[in-house]
């Protein structure tokens, strides 16, 4: 989320899980809006949510991010940790491809952050370019990729 400037947008995370990124941009004083595809994890959320005092700052889409209910142009800026199939759910999809097909269908203007295990993503679309790549050691086997990046000549 701290890659992300400035921080008073409206920043999506259309993988968005249980919540966690989504209350990280809410503390940085954006306004979150995630995308979850289960139901039993969007009422869980939306508990996390209304127990840590969240509700005002984010708001929640139950749905498939590939088949999202907004404009292609509502965000200029976006961070996930999109779902690996290990404790989420891809309703079917590898999760590679869950996660190149949506960066393929987002507008120019996108400034997208995620972090993928190290393995994941090896091949990016060719119309993006990416302006930070690092690896973040996370314990034993698991090193995640944290990735900036851009559509080619934005």
């Amino acid at each position: 989320v701290n890659l992300l400037h400035p921080f008073d947008a409206i920043i999506l995370d259309p993988f968005c899980g249980h919540g966690g990124i989504l209350r990280e941009i809410a503390d940085v004083g954006s306004y979150a809006i995630g995308i979850e595809v289960s139901k039993k994890v969007t009422r869980e959320l939306l508990e996390n949510n209304r127990h840590f005092g969240y509700d005002d700052r984010i708001e929640i889409i139950m749905g498939d991010s590939l088949h999202p209910p907004y404009r292609g142009d509502s965000f200029d800026q976006a961070v996930t940790d999109p779902p690996y199939a290990i404790q989420t759910t891809t309703i079917g999809r590898k999760p590679d491809d869950l996660l190149s097909e949506w960066i393929e269908n987002q507008n120019e203007n996108l400034v997208l952050v995620f972090t993928t295990p190290k393995e994941m993503l090896s091949n990016l679309p060719d119309n993006w370019v990416i302006d930070i790549d690092a690896d973040d050691y996370v314990h034993r086997s698991l090193t995640r990729r944290i990735r900036r990046m851009k559509k080619k000549g934005v």
